[in-house]
């Protein structure tokens, strides 16, 4: 009996859909880190904070994944939140390692290397403004309302 009670906790507090999608996920991250540790290498641009970054973030991927579950309980929401956030990250790993095997030279289809160009270029594009608001940290963004344009006018 006291398993049921720590599995029913388990699946109230932490995860409660499908474990499969929890392994899959496990085994996408592996192959993304491989996959993003070969391309670094080959393109000699392997470092350590990047690294630790990335790894980071897969943890962070799962404590979302516990705090959908949880509001999903909360809300008895009946799985769709959780099965969601982790159908993103399954989908989002799948989509980073296709990239990273883009990245070292293997062949994809062009569809889906045009899609990896231009969200590449998004990307890009949001570093360099990141870039430029940390060089110009003392410069102040001020976003009016078009009604407050208006009031002067």
């Amino acid at each position: 009996m006291e398993i049921y009670i720590e599995s029913e906790l388990f699946k109230q507090f932490i995860y409660g859909g499908e474990i499969r999608l929890i392994y899959a996920l496990c085994i996408l991250m592996v192959i993304d880190i491989i996959t993003g540790i070969s391309k670094s290498l080959k393109n000699g641009n392997l470092w350590s904070r990047k690294s630790t970054y990335g790894f980071g973030r897969k943890i962070m991927v799962f404590m979302i994944i516990v705090l959908a579950n949880i509001i999903d309980n909360t809300f008895n929401l009946n799985g769709v939140l959780v099965y969601g956030a982790v159908i993103f990250y399954i989908l989002n790993e799948s989509l980073s390692i296709i990239e990273n095997y883009a990245l070292m030279g293997g062949k994809i289809p062009n569809q889906l290397r045009d899609t990896l160009e231009l969200l590449r270029e998004k990307n890009d594009t949001l570093d360099q403004l990141e870039q430029r608001v940390k060089v110009n940290e003392n410069v102040t963004i001020e976003v009016k309302k078009e009604s407050d344009t208006n009031e002067h006018n």
